[in-house]
This record gives structure tokens, C-alpha cells and sequence, in this order.
């Protein structure tokens, strides 16, 4: 087997490549036995920062994901390779409650970095089919997929002791650092002004000088880093949830941590809010009447799941007023982290697909509308799907 290591000081690990593939697998008897002899391999080109094989093969296929000691399209960018312990661990702490929204894991090898899983090649990514298809009781299952691994993974109804442990095992503070630059430090500096198209240097250098903005960011990014409330993935859009029809699986957890619940919750809409405004100003009427309902149909799945889960406590302190309560805080949270959301995708790093694809007129449209969202949801926390 053709071996490529890691640099010295980055850990000595096996660097996979399509030239030492099979050795890997033939090294593994489990995952070899669901290859078969291998026919072809596959690289997806979609993922900036971690390197995806789809290994196929005369008896099936797989899906092997690498973490490298730096981001793949960026190798003098560091950046630790554990993450893949952390995406592993999340993946097992939420396949209890995730009733197969997350892709099958067959095996994981630590001492590589290498995830292998169910290859969802026969799948699309929700932001392109949205509106095409039908998607509202999918992103249903999502909100519900949401609550449920929120409540079995948060002080609610794990012990001091046993939440305490989680919080520990499940660490990520170099990825928690990576989402709160691209979210809450640099889309809110001078420098968007030197990658905005010119027509939005002009709304854009206004919210950079609008305080009470700026101040509702700042507490943003103070919740993003000190709240711990439950197993959140961390990276949740309509990017990272893939579609075949009724079938759905997450993935690309590596940002997975304890966290703000409402920061995925608010991701998660924040992606939904772009797709409508894409199909409203490119006069797709129906794709667009399609995505409008689906932010309050999210959320709302979100809440029933939370309100029919909370029986199960055992503290009456947690009464049904405090969820309630809980549940009003959260909806508040969650449109303000939509807003940042939406606003880092208008003018920070990774820009919105969705809008960026758009003929330059209709991007223009887009982008003013959306940055007017951004703003309204971050200051006011008042949710504009419901």
C-alpha cells in the first residue's frame, strides 16, 4: 500500500489517496466485505475542508471521510484532526433519537481520522431540491429530529454529574473558534467592504455603523460561546441535510459541540429564509410559495416535539411554565442567530450559493432584501415566518 503521512508535528497518520485505497480497505475485513473488489472511487469536489472517498465495489459502496491537519481546499490553513473523533461521537450520541435521519455508520478509525459510512451518492442536498419538491414534512422531521436529541442530551434530563462528563468528551474548541470568526468576527469588520459587490457597500458600511446592531451581534457571539444547553451539531443548514425522496440523512457534524440550541435552530432557517428569497426574485411563484411556509413549519415541529417531550422530567421545577418560557427565549434566539446567519451568507466568508448563482440584477435584489432581514431579525428578535 502506497503510504503518504502527515508532516512531522501534525501526528503520524496514513494519508488517504485514490493509490492506496484498497490497501487501506483490505486492511479491514468488515468494511472490505461490503466493498467487494473495488471497481471504482470517487471524489467529491463539494466539501471545503475535509477529504470524502466514495469507494465502489462488486458486492456495494461506502463513503470514507478523512480529517486532515488543515482545511483540504486551504492546506496552509491549520486545523486540528480531530474533529472526526468529535463528528463519530456526535453521530453516536444522536443515532438513538434520530429514527434514521443520519447516515449509517460502519466503522470508525481513530488512529487515521477516517469515518466510514453509508455512501449517499443516490442522494441530493436539500438547498438544491427545495421548492422543486414538496420538502415541508421533511424539514418537520428535522425540527423534531432537533428537539428530540436536544432533551436527551441537555441538563433536563441528564444528571450534573453524567451532563458534566458529556460537556467534557464532547469539546470542539477549534471548530467553535472557526464558526465564530466566519459568523460573528469577520463579516463585522471593514473588510466585507473589499468583497462586496460596489451597489452594497452602501447598505452594507450602514449596518457596520448601526450600534445597536453591532451590540446585539456582540451578545450573540456571547451566547454562542457560553451557552452549553444541549449536543448541538453546529454546522446545521440545508447544505448538510441530504434528500431522496422521503429519505433524509444529516451529516458533516465536525463543528458538533454543546452549544446553543437556538444557533442551530436559527442556522437551520436562516438557509430556508435564502431559498425563498431566491425563488421570489427569480419569479419562480411556486418554488417560492413552496419554501414560504417551511421556517414556521421547522420551528413549529420543533416546539410540539419539546412541549411532548418535557413529560418525561422527573424536576418539577422544570414545570410546563418554564418550557414555555424556555420555548419563548429560544424563538427570540433563534431569529436573531437566523439574522447573523444571513448576513455573514450576504457578505462573509462562504456566501450563499443560492443568491451568489443569480443573474447580477436579481442577486442585487436578493442581497438588499436579505441584508434588511438580517438587520430587523438581529436587533428585534421578532421571527418574520411566523
Amino acid at each position: 500500500m502506497t503510504e503518504r503521512r502527515s508532516p512531522v508535528g501534525q501526528g503520524d497518520f496514513l494519508i488517504l489517496d485514490p493509490g492506496n485505497l484498497s490497501g487501506y480497505l483490505d486492511e479491514r475485513p468488515a468494511l472490505a466485505a461490503r466493498v467487494g473488489r473495488v471497481t471504482a472511487i470517487e471524489t467529491p469536489e463539494d466539501g471545503n475542508i475535509n477529504r470524502v472517498f466514495v469507494v465502489k465495489g462488486e458486492a456495494g459502496s461506502l463513503a470514507l471521510k478523512q480529517g486532515l491537519p488543515w482545511v483540504r481546499i486551504i492546506e496552509s490553513w491549520e486545523l486540528t484532526a480531530e474533529r472526526t473523533a468529535r463528528e463519530a461521537n456526535f453521530f453516536a450520541k444522536w443515532a438513538p433519537y434520530a429514527e434514521g435521519l443520519l447516515p449509517e455508520i460502519f466503522e470508525f478509525d481513530e488512529e487515521n481520522h477516517v469515518i466510514a459510512m453509508e455512501d449517499l451518492s443516490g442522494f441530493r442536498i436539500m438547498a438544491e431540491a427545495l421548492g422543486r419538491e414538496d420538502h415541508g414534512s421533511n424539514v418537520e422531521r428535522i425540527g423534531r429530529l432537533l428537539a428530540r436529541a436536544f432533551l436527551g442530551t441537555s441538563p433536563f434530563f441528564l444528571g450534573p454529574i453524567e451532563f458534566s462528563e458529556r460537556l467534557r468528551e464532547t469539546e470542539n474548541p477549534e471548530l467553535a473558534e472557526l464558526m465564530e470568526q466566519v459568523v460573528f468576527d469577520h463579516p463585522w469588520n471593514a473588510e466585507p467592504l473589499d468583497h462586496c459587490h460596489p451597489d452594497l457597500r452602501g447598505p452594507v458600511t450602514e449596518l457596520l455603523g448601526d450600534e445597536a446592531f453591532m451590540s446585539r451581534v456582540g451578545e450573540l457571539k456571547y451566547r454562542f460561546r457560553t451557552a452549553h444547553e444541549g449536543l448541538i451539531h453546529g454546522d446545521l443548514h440545508t447544505g448538510s441535510v441530504m434528500v431522496a425522496g422521503d429519505e433524509i440523512r444529516v451529516f458533516d457534524a465536525e463543528f458538533a459541540r454543546y452549544g446553543p440550541v437556538a444557533w442551530d435552530v436559527g442556522e437551520f432557517i436562516a438557509h430556508l429564509r435564502i431559498a425563498a428569497v431566491a425563488a421570489v426574485v427569480s419569479g419562480q411563484e411556486e418554488r417560492a410559495e413552496a419554501c414560504a411556509s417551511l421556517p414556521g413549519r421547522f420551528w413549529s415541529a420543533f416546539a410540539v416535539e419539546v412541549r411532548e417531550g418535557w413529560g418525561g422530567r422527573e424536576d418539577r421545577l422544570f414545570s410546563d411554565g418554564f418550557v414555555e418560557a424556555w420555548l419563548a427565549d429560544q424563538e427570540r434566539a433563534s431569529a436573531r442567530f437566523a439574522g447573523a446567519e444571513i448576513g455573514r451568507r450576504m457578505i462573509g466568508v462562504g456566501k450563499a450559493a443560492l443568491i451568489e448563482s443569480l443573474p447580477e440584477g436579481q442577486m442585487l435584489t436578493a442581497s438588499h432584501e436579505l441584508l434588511a432581514e438580517a438587520r430587523q431579525l438581529v436587533k428585534e428578535g421578532v421571527p418574520s415566518w411566523l
